[in-house]
């Protein structure tokens, strides 16, 4: 496929990805007005703590899934391929299953200390096998070149479902709760896991033979352990602030935080959606040593994430602030010039490519894994110091200069393994090695 086709595909999933956004956006706004702070900081903890618990179920199979599929379907090893499929799905959904079942039945122990009562607490630990499937099956379809389905059903009908649920009980007058809303998550969850195991059928398992699966169970479990360490900091990336601000400054302080990082989101999502699409090929092209392909990729994804990233920024420097104190309140007053932050520090970051990618895809996730554990407790640890004199605003600033240090030092470590420049800097990268 022609890199122009890959980045109008690219597009098709950034589009997708914006309007799931804008859902998501929609549905939390509405429930920081239906909720008090409190209560909407509580929902946000608690589904950062299962999507955590989730991640650590998957082993690292999602970055396993997009790496190898496409090279067992290139050299036409049809049965390794069905079996990491069916390897994957069902071990990850088995091992959550068990870890909710464990949480299910510890609920005394559980609920003191999150202070929830059993009625909250109890269904919702179901969340995290549907949210493991999810992603695992979002990677299959990912590596299959099905991109648009891969985020169709994360970015957009999830958040969907929730938000009709939601709007439906607020037109019966009924009040928004922290079980109602929980509930309704693990509804629509449970739903695109239906919506998800049929795609997979379709698209692999309808037209293939399944007398010829072949399992390779421990080559599989040795190079997902790596993996599954920079899955698990990927998500500490978006949960640790969240999980820390909670007992730092309260709930009241982690809604502000959510709300923020849901708006920069809509800038992470432009060279996520580029991404999505190249990460097969990323593989392929390191295999065969096309090292002028990889960077000719990255930096067409940085080309379009910048300027698309730029334009964002400027939206968001000229009306954010305005936007949010109209539609949440004086409640929330702080989150438009930080929404304003994250759009420049994204912008930029975004004209640096996709290294971290690229030594994903290349064998290299461990060294990534390592130096992105590092930076979040960094500045996690920083964050948290400075958010105890200026609030929230403190963590999400340590964050963004981390993910820029980060991206720039990923970047050194590509241009030394491949001779390549990731990015549309080449004088910083002079200097930066």
């Amino acid at each position: 496929m022609k890199h122009h086709q890959l980045f109008k595909k690219g597009m098709i999933v950034f589009l997708i990805n914006i309007i799931g956004v804008s859902i998501s956006i929609l549905l939390n706004v509405l429930l920081a007005k239906e909720m008090n702070q409190i209560d909407y900081g509580f929902y946000a903890f608690l589904i950062s703590f299962f999507t955590l618990l989730s991640v650590l179920c998957q082993f690292g199979f999602p970055t396993l899934l997009v790496k190898n599929l496409p090279l067992y379907f290139a050299g036409n090893k049809i049965g390794l391929f069905l079996g990491l499929v069916i390897y994957t799905l069902a071990l990850s959904f088995i091992l959550a299953f068990l870890i909710s079942l464990v949480l299910y039945f510890n609920d005394v122990f559980i609920s003191e200390i999150f202070s929830l009562s059993k009625s909250i607490y109890k269904p919702s630990v179901f969340i995290v096998p549907t949210i493991s499937f999810l992603m695992i099956g979002s990677a299959i379809l990912r590596a299959i070149d099905k991109p648009i389905y891969g985020v169709l059903h994360q970015a957009l009908i999830r958040p969907l479902i929730v938000l009709l649920i939601m709007l439906f009980f607020i037109y019966k007058d009924e009040v928004i709760t922290r079980e109602l809303v929980l509930n309704s998550y693990l509804f629509s969850a449970f739903f695109c896991c239906i919506l998800m195991f049929c795609y997979i059928y379709v698209f692999i398992f309808k037209n293939n033979d399944t007398s010829s699966i072949v399992f390779e169970n421990k080559s599989w479990i040795k190079e997902s352990f790596p993996l599954l360490f920079l899955s698990s900091v990927a998500v500490l990336t978006d949960n640790l602030p969240i999980l820390t601000l909670t007992h730092v400054l309260g709930l009241e302080e982690v809604a502000s935080y959510r709300i923020s990082a849901l708006g920069g989101s809509v800038i992470s999502f432009i060279i996520l959606s580029l991404t999505t699409v190249v990460l097969p090929r990323l593989s392929l092209y390191y295999k065969n040593n096309k090292f002028s392909e990889i960077e000719q990729l990255s930096k067409q994804c940085a080309k379009w994430g910048m300027s698309i990233s730029f334009i964002l920024f400027l939206i968001y420097l000229l009306f954010a602030n305005k936007v949010v104190l109209f539609v949440l309140g004086e409640d929330y007053s702080e989150v438009g010039s930080v929404l304003t932050l994250f759009a420049l520090s994204r912008a930029l970051m975004a004209g640096l490519g996709i290294p971290g990618a690229i030594l994903s895809m290349s064998g290299f996730g461990g060294e990534v894994g390592k130096y992105w554990f590092y930076t979040i407790l960094v500045s996690v640890a920083f964050g948290t110091i400075i958010s105890g004199y200026i609030g929230f605003q403190g963590m999400v600033m340590s964050i963004l200069v981390g993910e820029v240090l980060l991206n720039i030092r990923l970047r050194k470590l590509v241009h030394n393994k491949m001779k390549i420049n990731t990015g549309i800097y080449p004088m910083l990268l002079k200097r930066s090695l």
